[in-house]
């Protein structure tokens, strides 16, 4: 269990802290690291991880934090807090990822072998997939069923913006109502509180399992932009192989029961 956030748009000071609460919130999903990245309307991206909880991320770091989360011109805050399950924790296996043309966060654990590498996460090695494809909705259709995911992929040579889910993991989003601003975690209830708490006026949803969603954020966000696109896998779920003549503990302790010689 992992934690995915962010807003874009044309964010004001008020989305920011949108940002900083739901960063804080997302302890609860994961707190062996810590990670953001920022995009701006015309200057490169950068991205801040580090090997800690997302509360002890915005207590410390002051300075190296100031040119990722409080630049003036952000339109894009994608952020990560990590819930080890494969690969070490360390600063290099935090979330986000750098990918090819891509920036992405993930929240699961996938089954395939081609993702389970001792040293590095399955989640990186998925994003490396989509880069050498360049086919993120192929990538995520082509998974097993049975594999767990969440994802905000960005990519900043086209200024867009990928969310995607399956049944396994969850994702919310939401819009604001009177200015071009949209914000998403993977907790429903947590993205309801602190949009509420910050006085947003907003719409709040569920994004759909197997969908995708794409954002184009080179033009000004509305809902009725945004392109969905099906990710159902054609894979059948794994399944373990049932054993010839397998029997339960129930059939042990009942087959004992009636062996019983009763005497008297």
């Amino acid at each position: 269990m992992c934690g995915i956030l962010g807003v874009g748009g044309d964010l004001l000071a008020r989305d920011h802290n949108v940002f900083f609460d739901l960063l804080a919130v997302s302890w609860l999903r994961g707190h062996d690291s810590t990670g953001v990245y920022s995009a701006t309307k015309n200057g490169p991206g950068k991205m801040l991880k580090e090997i800690c909880s997302p509360t002890y991320y915005l207590a410390n770091f002051k300075e190296r934090r100031q040119d990722v989360l409080n630049r003036w011109d952000t339109t894009l805050l994608l952020g990560h807090t990590r819930w080890a399950t494969m690969g070490l924790v360390n600063k290099e296996n935090a979330h986000p990822f750098y990918a090819g043309p891509y920036v992405g966060a993930h929240n699961g654990t996938l089954l395939e072998g081609e993702f389970w590498d001792f040293k590095i996460t399955d989640s990186e090695l998925l994003f490396m997939k989509m880069a050498s494809t360049r086919d993120i909705v192929g990538t995520l259709k082509n998974l097993n069923p049975m594999s767990a995911f969440a994802v905000s992929v960005y990519e900043p040579g086209t200024k867009t913006l990928f969310l995607s889910r399956n049944t396994k993991r969850p994702l919310s989003f939401g819009f604001c109502n009177d200015r071009p601003v949209f914000y998403w975690a993977s907790e429903l209830g947590a993205l309801r509180y602190i949009l509420d708490r910050n006085g947003i006026d907003s719409t709040i949803c569920t994004i759909p399992a197997n969908k995708l969603w794409k954002i184009d954020m080179s033009k000004k966000f509305d809902f009725e932009n945004v392109l969905e696109y099906d990710v159902t896998s054609p894979h059948k779920p794994y399944k373990i192989k049932e054993e010839e003549n397998k029997s339960t503990v129930w059939d042990d302790i009942m087959d004992q029961s009636t062996n019983k010689v009763h005497v008297g």
